[in-house]
């Protein structure tokens, strides 16, 4: 008789939360720049202001790259974490601990309602919009103690 594996977990996705003000901060550069490209435009100077709308647009695909998606995929073994062009792939039994935090250090987060998580080797600072359900899954799938 072969002998059974466990059963697989169907993939769970934790998307960010997004603080409001983080999309001001995302957007005023390029509206500032989309602003002085038709205040430029008036002024009768075509090629400066199409600079700036090409500057404003550019900016604002740049920063989109790396904001969007952002989430959390927890696997049978594996906490992927995306934001934009960045992915980290976690291994669940190499987290040590994870708590609630709104630290400002840098991360794959768009909100301050953050999530440190620990590893052997390094920290990740995320964001679920549901963060105390994403700490009661992360802690069951990494076999830790409740907090």
């Amino acid at each position: 008789m072969p002998a059974s594996s466990p059963p697989h977990r169907q993939p769970e996705v934790f998307p960010s939360a997004i603080d409001r003000w983080l999309i001001l901060i995302v957007t005023v550069g390029p509206l500032i720049a989309t602003a002085a490209g038709i205040h430029t435009w008036l002024d009768g100077n075509p090629n400066d202001a199409a600079m700036l709308f090409l500057a404003g647009a550019f900016a604002l695909l740049l920063t989109l790259l790396f904001m969007l998606p952002c989430r959390y995929t927890l696997s049978d073994d594996t906490l992927a974490i995306r934001c934009g062009l960045i992915v980290f792939h976690v291994p669940v039994n190499e987290i040590t601990d994870l708590r609630p935090t709104s630290t400002l250090l840098s991360g794959p987060a768009l909100s301050l309602r953050r999530v440190e998580i620990k590893t052997r080797n390094r920290r990740y600072i995320v964001s679920p919009r549901d963060r105390e359900r994403f700490i009661s899954t992360l802690r069951a799938a990494a076999n830790l103690p409740d907090a």
